[in-house]
C-alpha cells in the first residue's frame, strides 16, 4: 500500500475478484484497471472466465479446474 510503484499480479487481482465474488463485466473491468485482460485463446483466461460466469469463487475450486487442464495455479497449496 505504502510503494507508490506497486503492481499487483494478474493472479492477485484475480483472486480479489474471487473474494468479491465479482461478475464477469466487473472482474473485466477490475483488469482493465490493472491494464491486464482475459483473452480468449488460452485455457488459464478461458478456466477464469467460466469460474466467474458460473459464479465459482472457491479458489479451491477454481485451481482443482486449473489442475485439470495442466494449468499454472492461482494459488500453489
Amino acid at each position: 500500500r505504502n510503494d507508490v510503484n506497486y503492481h499487483p499480479s494478474k493472479e492477485t487481482v484475480i483472486l480479489l475478484g474471487l473474494a468479491l465474488e465479482l461478475n464477469l463485466d466487473d472482474l473485466l473491468s477490475l483488469l482493465e484497471s490493472a491494464s491486464y485482460y482475459l483473452p480468449k485463446n488460452n485455457e488459464f483466461d478461458l478456466i477464469i472466465r467460466f469460474c466467474f460466469e458460473n459464479k465459482i469463487y472457491n479458489v479451491i475450486e477454481v485451481n482443482d479446474l486449473l489442475y485439470e487442464y495442466n494449468c499454472k495455479l492461482i494459488v500453489k497449496e
